[in-house]
């Protein structure tokens, strides 16, 4: 999946924008069956301020995320 980092919100919890080179560690499958995916803060690493969403498929993570939505 290719992410346009110039359209990307910030971390709802932090307002950290996450950048290109962080790419792998912002969206990523959260199952072996990748029937999850999930977007995840990358500030400063380790699991970013803990914000992330989860979802069926990046496109929806993506979704997510730049909408603001929280987990429930």
């Amino acid at each position: 999946m290719k992410i346009d980092f110039n359209k990307l919100a910030p971390c709802p919890g932090c307002n950290h924008i996450p950048e290109e080179y962080e790419s792998d560690d912002f969206i990523y499958p959260s199952n072996r069956e990748q029937t999850l995916w999930i977007a995840n803060c990358t500030k400063g690493g380790g699991g970013g301020c803990g914000w992330s969403y989860l979802a069926s498929s990046p496109e929806e993570a993506l979704k997510g995320w730049n909408s603001r939505k929280e987990i429930k």
